[in-house]
Parts: structure tokens; C-alpha cells; sequence
């Protein structure tokens, strides 16, 4: 699956929410280590980044909103599979507004979520090339989030109702 490749694709949501102390973004607790991320995962065969980082949104964290064409950036990272050996990925993160968040979700038995100030996130995330990345956000500015403040028609579709998620 990975023989020849320098590097694998993922695609990650950075979840948020302007609250009355401003900016927010929202973690999740990786299964095995308890580490914080974003919610990220490998796209599906012929899947575009931004569905496939909204569907990681909703089956990670449980939340459902509008994502943004486009990436704020990437980071990378090398990713220790359960078969022992190590894959390089390069993340591409999109911001994902939050609109609603589920009490039971898909990985919800296996995952908890965060919500952090802006501000306090290159410290909160424990991935050094995602905090870099986090750290290029300007709390003062938010231009990476202010034009899905107001939009509302790009919704991801949700998925078929064949899996256990609500969307």
C-alpha cells in the first residue's frame, strides 16, 4: 500500500467556534496514547480532502458544520502503524466551522474532545508539526475563519445512513 511512496496524504478538520472569549478550536484524544489532535484520518479512494476531513470531523468529534475549501496549511508527520512500522504523512488541515455537537458519536466510546482558546492551542496540540502550523494563526486576525462565519450553503452532505454516526 505504501511501498514506493515518500510520503502518504491525510486530511485533518481544525474545528471551531467563536465564543464570547473569542476563537476556539476543538481537540480529540488519539485512541491509543490519549495525545490531542485534530480530527484526521486517510481519505477514501476518489474522496476529496475537504469531505474527508468533514467526515473526520463527525466520526472523531462527533461534530457537524461547514468546511472550508480552502487549506489553511500542512504539517507532517510520521505515523506509527499497528503493524510496527512507520508511515510519513503530510496532513492538509482545513478549518471546519462547528454548527452542533452530538452527545454519542461514532468513536465517542474511544475518543474525548476539547475545546481550547486559540491563543492556547500550539501549546495544547501534541504534534510539534501541528503546533507549528497552529502557531501561524494570528488570534487577533482569525482571517482563516472569518469567511465561514457567515456562510451556510457549502454544507458537507452527510453520509448515507449505513454507519453508526448521526449527522
Amino acid at each position: 500500500m505504501f511501498a514506493g511512496s515518500s510520503s502518504v496524504q491525510q486530511a485533518a478538520a481544525l474545528p471551531f467556534r467563536l465564543s464570547d472569549a473569542g476563537y476556539e478550536l476543538l481537540f480529540v484524544s488519539t485512541k491509543r496514547r490519549g495525545r490531542w489532535l485534530l480530527p484526521k484520518g486517510w481519505p477514501k479512494k476518489g474522496e476529496a480532502l475537504t469531505t474527508a476531513a468533514a467526515r473526520e470531523a463527525r466520526e472523531e468529534a462527533g461534530v457537524n458544520g461547514v468546511i472550508s475549501p480552502e487549506s489553511i496549511g500542512s504539517y507532517r508527520y510520521r505515523k506509527n502503524m499497528l503493524q510496527g512500522y512507520e508511515v510519513p504523512c503530510d496532513v492538509v488541515v482545513f478549518p471546519f466551522r462547528v454548527d452542533s455537537e452530538e452527545s454519542a458519536w461514532c468513536e465517542g466510546d474511544t475518543r474525548a474532545r476539547r475545546w481550547c482558546k486559540l491563543a492556547d492551542a500550539p501549546d495544547f496540540c501534541d504534534e510539534p508539526g501541528l503546533s507549528r502550523l497552529l502557531e501561524q494563526l494570528d488570534p487577533d486576525s482569525q482571517a482563516a475563519f472569518v469567511p465561514l462565519l457567515s456562510r451556510g450553503s457549502d454544507k458537507i452532505p452527510a453520509p448515507p445512513q449505513t454507519t453508526e454516526y448521526r449527522s
